[in-house]
């Protein structure tokens, strides 16, 4: 969480100063920008996580009372296939359906936090209040950038798992400097693709505000003014 806090901050403030073209990119500017925003973003990451963990207990929990009641007042058992249809109908669809409202409204936390003088709740509220009319917009880089991210995760163990597998029978040796290799190999995709999401929702925020603050300099886009010496 600590290098993740870093770069949020560190790439938010790069992206937003290149595209106004107030300042170069500098790796000196950008790693003093993570001491200005580093604790409040980190509350605010906080804050985020622990809003999503009470709603996901939430909905466990009515399915547990959900369960109770039908076992023990109303005395009837749950078969197997029944229960696990209740538990996508009565839990799963639900949550999900919450969580990804939420996150459409509170995409733009991260930049307000880095950019702006809140955060905590009124970051979530000052996010919710820049997103509207851009809605369809951050839902689809959620679908977008989450559906990369999650087959490129799950097929990260699927393949490492066929690698170490045996072949005709006979079980393969570990060899560790390709392991290591290729880890750090899909590391540094990740880390790619990671920044690519963190820029786009940079540059979404700039949009929003242009649209509700009737930020001119929007409407006039720069060439990213590059360092000679990076």
């Amino acid at each position: 969480m600590f290098f993740s806090v870093c770069g949020v901050s560190s790439i938010t403030y790069s992206v937003f100063h290149a595209f106004y073209g107030t300042q170069p990119f500098n790796l000196v500017s950008s790693i003093k920008s993570i001491s200005t925003s580093f604790f409040p973003l980190l509350a605010t990451t906080i804050v985020l996580k622990l809003i999503f963990f009470f709603i996901s207990f939430f909905f466990s929990f009515l399915f547990f009372l959900f369960i109770l009641g039908t076992q023990l007042l109303i005395g009837i058992t749950l078969s197997p296939y029944f229960l696990g249809f209740s538990t996508a109908v009565l839990v799963v669809l639900p949550m999900l359906f919450v969580m990804f409202y939420l996150q459409v409204r509170w995409i733009l936390v991260p930049v307000v936090v880095v950019l702006e003088p809140c955060w905590g709740l009124e970051a979530l509220r000052r996010s919710a209040s820049l997103i509207k009319g851009m809605k369809k917009v951050a839902l689809i880089l959620l679908l977008f950038f989450g559906l990369v991210e999650g087959l490129y995760l799950w097929c990260i163990p699927v393949l490492n798992i066929s690698l170490m597998g045996s072949q005709n029978g006979i079980g393969r040796t570990f060899d560790w400097r390709h392991i290591v290799l290729d880890t750090v190999g899909k590391s540094i995709l990740l880390m790619i693709y990671l920044l690519f999401n963190i820029a786009a929702n940079t540059v979404l925020y700039i949009l929003c505000k242009g649209i509700h603050d009737n930020d001119k300099c929007v409407n006039d886009y720069v060439t990213l003014p590059l360092d000679d010496n990076v």
